[in-house]
């Protein structure tokens, strides 16, 4: 093995897909899956340096030896102090840089940190237990039961599975010249992927159970270090087979890849010194390409030695290109399709032209628009092919398992066309009422009470609506690239979430929402999680759920859809109207306990200058006063 050519050749795949492999690594770190020393920095300048013990280096290690003992020896009361106060430790860990806070007092995200960090995690798991084993309900026995087993359900299958999906990304990239964003769903492709959630979590029990013994969990961790790789290129390998050919592939060869690890300390002291952005940006990936270049390099030599099973890891094309016969006589539809004449298309006036082409908006859906659609169906599609014909990208048609076709159902949920007023409007409301069940449903799960949420009274949110027409509408040149889309859907309702905040803290001097304590939250207003869950939301909407409604709003004759839209702005408007004078108020709604920086608006002054505001605050609400 030259660790020098290594490097060279994964440096240079690496900086050819630059940006998929960046978002790759640090959708990995989000997940807690790979890379999560990139956050190591936060809690090096948080932590309490005074402590000597275990548990100032590991507390999830320390805390598993001391858990056994308390699990047998101890009751459940104890096991919930011990859990709590690693939990309450975490919480206080704020860590603020100007107006960005971050937070580990409230919100999922917050949640989930405090407790994989601190260990608690195993704990809570075991007070479910004593709880099942304990309880003379058996209702609530199996509630819990379900819970718990929910929730590694959905860690397994969601974030697991993961590691799997982004090593494909950059195995792939080594070969191919584009990388399109889709192919972080290989692994979703057919009905694999609880084989997949299988292997990554049996290897990850086994990893466990080896960490107990110290030394065998740092030598094992070379040993199972290929298993995310062999199951990319074979996702039907069954778990212990992947398991035992990593680690017939690996012996005699785990000090290489120990050696490999530590050629990279220089790299990690820079990362440090840069507060961990070098590794978001540079390392992770750079880090990653290379112990890909490992793993191939270690098959190939495999697959000379003819090991056992070997022949498992069959992706011919995942490691060379295709020639011309073979892809032609695999996409020989497409091809077709490709020679045939475009359909022609009637034109409209300029202006209409012109509002269709950049947002995407048009009067109604007629026979010109059908025609449009129809083109655009078969645009996409041989979009969607040419680069692999062309050998950009890879052939899933020749993977050895095959990806399955697309059901007919879905032919037509096509995301680049463009939107009726009449079906923005209905979409307008439907979002503004998914929005407010969302977060009544959520309230009530979280504190067992039903709470109208919202400033207006009627079954409507507008930040979600708005939020989510205007990413259609003001995003619509951006679709054909999901992760700007993404990017851009983020901070566009991040925009929206902010300054809707400080309107309505300047209008009613009141506060409808306080992220306060969420990790990474600007002055309480915006928050990580949120905008996280705007922009997946966003995703999902522009190329999911608002296709899907269209299709089924288009079917409503024209009369009927304009009356529905008619009633409903009506209706909205009054209760606008209304709430202007009386908003929703009272317990849930607006009961936050951040001192309100803004009066109201019968006051002369638009803001307390004896308050903590922050400049971006002053400057928003001076600009307020005067228009």
């Amino acid at each position: 093995m030259n660790r020098k050519m290594l490097k060279k050749n994964g440096k240079k795949h690496f900086k050819a897909h630059y940006w998929i492999c960046v978002v790759a690594c640090l959708l990995a770190s989000l997940f807690g899956i790979e890379f999560v020393g990139s956050t190591d920095i936060v809690k090096a300048f948080t932590s309490d340096t005074s402590q000597t013990d275990i548990t100032s280096v590991s507390p999830f290690v320390a805390n598993t030896y001391s858990l056994i003992d308390n699990f047998m020896g101890e009751d459940k009361e104890k096991i919930k102090e011990s859990a709590t106060k690693l939990m309450d430790d975490e919480k206080n860990k704020d860590v603020t840089y100007g107006g960005l806070e971050l937070g580990r007092k409230d919100g999922v995200l917050a949640h989930v940190v405090n407790m994989v960090s601190s260990g608690s995690m195993i704990l809570t798991i075991l007070v479910a237990i004593k709880n099942v084993a304990e309880s003379s309900y058996f209702l609530a026995a199996i509630l819990v039961v379900i819970s718990l087993l929910l929730i590694i359900l959905i860690w397994a299958i969601i974030f697991n599975t993961f590691s799997v999906a982004y090593r494909r990304i950059f195995m792939e990239s080594r070969v191919y010249e584009k990388m399109p964003f889709q192919r972080f769903l290989f692994i979703y492709r057919d009905r694999k992927l609880f084989k997949i959630a299988l292997t990554v979590g049996l290897k990850e029990v086994f990893q466990f159970l080896w960490n107990l013994t110290i030394v065998g969990g740092f030598i094992k961790r070379y040993s199972y270090a290929l298993v995310p790789y062999i199951v990319a290129e074979n996702k039907d390998i069954s778990p212990l087979k992947a398991i035992t050919l990593s680690r017939k592939m690996m012996k005699g060869h785990k000090w290489e890849l120990f050696v490999l690890d530590i050629s990279f300390i220089g790299w990690y002291i820079l990362d440090f010194l840069t507060l961990g952005l070098l590794g978001i940006f540079f390392l992770n990936p750079y880090k990653e390409s290379v112990v890909c270049e490992y793993y191939v390099n270690r098959r190939e030599k495999c697959k000379s030695e003819n090991l056992a099973n070997i022949d498992l890891l069959n992706d011919t094309y995942l490691y060379e290109k295709a020639s011309n016969e073979i892809i032609r006589n695999s996409y020989k539809d497409i091809i077709e399709l490709m020679d045939t004449p475009e359909p022609v298309i009637h034109k409209r006036n300029k202006f209409l032209t012109f509002v269709a082409n950049v947002f995407g908006v048009i009067p109604t859906y007629n026979q010109t628009e059908k025609e449009y659609t129809e083109f655009t169906e078969r645009k996409i599609k041989i979009a969607n092919f040419k680069d692999v014909i062309n050998g950009y990208t890879y052939p899933t048609r020749l993977y050895p398992l095959g990806e399955k076709v697309r059901k007919p159902r879905f032919e037509h949920l096509h995301y680049m066309r463009r939107y009726s007023v009449t079906s923005l409007i209905m979409m307008f409301f439907i979002f503004c009422f998914m929005g407010w069940f969302w977060e009544v449903i959520f309230h009530f799960i979280e504190k067992g009470e039903f709470v109208n949420r919202g400033v207006m009274h009627g079954p409507w949110l507008p930040i979600y609506g708005s939020g989510c027409v205007m990413i259609l509408v003001l995003l619509n040149k951006l679709r054909k690239n999901p992760i700007i889309e993404f990017i851009s859907a983020v901070v566009l309702c991040g925009i929206v979430e902010y300054f809707t905040s400080v309107f309505l803290e300047y209008q009613y001097g009141k506060l409808w929402w306080d992220y306060s304590g969420y990790f990474l939250n600007i002055n309480g207003r915006v928050c990580a999680e949120g905008l996280l869950v705007f922009g997946v939301g966003g995703i999902i909407v522009v190329y999911i759920v608002a296709p899907l409604l269209d299709n089924l709003l288009r079917k409503i004759p024209f009369k009927i859809s304009i009356t529905i839209c008619v009633v409903l702005v009506l209706a909205f408007t009054a209760d606008r109207i209304y709430s202007s004078k009386v908003p929703n108020s009272g317990k849930g709604v607006t009961d936050y306990s951040r001192e309100i920086k803004l009066k109201p608006k019968s006051t002369k002054t638009s803001y307390n200058p004896t308050c903590n505001v922050t400049d971006l605050d002053s400057y928003i609400i001076s600009k307020s006063a005067k228009l």
